[in-house]
């Protein structure tokens, strides 16, 4: 029912067959003869014969960047036979397009008895990966980045169009392959709407049974800024900002039936050289609305209600999560830190009152939290009495800013339904607020000064 991902897709390779690490010793069988025609080394002439190199010499010498690339594999094999593996000569051709083969001694030669993706992977079905190796002949590891339940991202470069990128490898399960599949598919259509809060996925491709996709480099997620800052707050302002490109990616999505599902402040980026502009980032948690896939989404701190109680979720569960971010920015902490779905319900009703009883009703895992009159079941980790609605969001945040204390509320509301759109957030007064002009700083390195804590508004 989806499209097909719009960026190139490699067709996926025969099936590895290992995986030592290349041996950098020589074999055991011993190291290769000397060259008999080898010239004394005190010979001055100049027809002097230099000893012939081995193998291996001749492997460690030659660069695995095809220059001029690409080439096709068929010419790999003719030119560069010495920085492929025995596997890999079966394997190249099914990638038309070759750009880089690899460091030699920094590969992983395939093992047929070895369960994890025949050793190309580790017992997490995580891909090996080494820095000098190669991703489908193309792209060369640098650096992890991080990883995750999904997956590994790593920093590569892209002999193809000569860019540093970065390249998330998704675990080789069935359930993240067809979860990966789905995010390549989001990204595609993301990819055409050309937002600029949104990454920018390069490439995808398959290889040695793992979903891979390049996407450009960011900078510097929004909890890592807080965390620069000491976790003080960040003005009310630059926050606005952040605020106003979050939703403009989010309606995006929307538009297009996505919803994000992991809205955190790890998963909204800078742009590099700005603190200004951002990007959302982390779609593999992402689903089409209507077609939702796993019932426990969402970090606890940023989970709408709809995801806890166990009611069908969609855009309105980013909406909520966006504006925890927001908050969490403007207090230096989040609001909601609940130790388990009980202690998070809790808190929210603290702030928010208790839950209407008919949108408990709905709730698949209402038992779980709620007694047989629909009240919140006690906490016992609890030192002190909770009170439902007794908790003033102005106060908790200590601001002077009715407009952003009333935009906040209608993003936080107990029924989705009643929960304002992200095309309705970007029509609210303060985040229409007319005192920043995004298109002023596009691309520019605008308000490090907004930044500072000392200047609240």
């Amino acid at each position: 029912m989806f499209g097909v991902p719009n960026f190139p897709v490699q067709p996926p390779p025969n099936p590895p067959t290992s995986s030592r690490r290349y041996d950098r010793e020589e074999p055991t069988s011993g190291r290769p003869r000397p060259p008999s025609y080898a010239a004394p080394r005190n010979d001055p002439s100049p027809r002097a014969r230099r000893p012939a190199q081995s193998a291996r010499t001749q492997r460690a010498n030659m660069n695995p960047v095809i220059p001029n690339g690409p080439i096709s594999p068929q010419t790999a094999l003719q030119k560069y036979p010495l920085l492929l593996l025995p596997f890999e000569k079966k394997e190249i051709v099914n990638f038309p397009e070759i750009y880089f083969l690899g460091k030699q001694h920094h590969k992983i030669e395939p093992d047929p008895e070895n369960q994890y993706n025949q050793g190309f992977d580790d017992d997490s079905h995580n891909m090996l990966l080494v820095v000098g190796n190669h991703l489908a002949y193309r792209f060369e590891i640098m650096a992890l980045f991080g990883a995750g339940a999904f997956g590994q991202v790593i920093r590569c470069f892209d002999h193809k169009t000569k860019k540093t990128v970065a390249v998330k490898v998704i675990v080789n399960t069935e359930q993240m392959h067809e979860q990966g599949l789905i995010e390549a598919q989001i990204l595609a259509i993301l990819n055409k709407n050309n937002s600029r809060h949104i990454v920018q996925a390069r490439d995808f491709f398959i290889f040695r049974s793992h979903i891979c996709i390049s996407f450009e480099i960011l900078g510097m997620n929004l909890f890592e800024l807080s965390e620069s800052y000491d976790y003080k707050p960040l003005s009310i302002r630059s926050v606005r900002l952040y605020a106003l490109q979050m939703y403009e990616g989010l309606e995006t999505a929307h538009r297009n039936a996505i919803v994000h599902c992991d809205i955190k402040p790890e998963n909204v980026l800078l742009v590099p050289g700005s603190q200004s502009l951002i990007k959302v980032i982390d779609w593999g948690s992402g689903c089409f609305a209507g077609h939702q896939k796993y019932e426990y989404i969402q970090s606890r701190f940023y989970r709408a209600p709809e995801v806890m109680l166990g009611i069908d979720y969609g855009p309105p569960m980013d909406v909520w999560s966006a504006a925890l971010v927001i908050i969490e920015l403007l207090i230096g902490r989040p609001l909601f830190p609940g130790d388990d779905e009980l202690d998070e319900l809790h808190m929210i009703s603290e702030l928010l009152g208790e839950p209407p009883i008919e949108l408990v009703k709905k709730g698949k895992r209402r038992d779980e939290f709620f007694d047989e009159n629909f009240k919140l079941k006690e906490n016992a980790a609890d030192r002190v009495e909770r009170k439902p609605g007794s908790m003033c969001l102005k106060e908790i945040m200590n601001v002077n800013d009715d407009l952003l204390i009333d935009f906040l509320m209608k993003c936080l509301t107990w029924d989705q339904t009643k929960r304002i759109t992200s095309s309705q957030a970007l029509q609210h007064p303060w985040v229409k607020s007319k005192e920043i002009n995004l298109a002023n700083v596009q691309g520019s390195r605008y308000l490090p000064r907004l930044l500072s804590a000392k200047s609240r508004y």
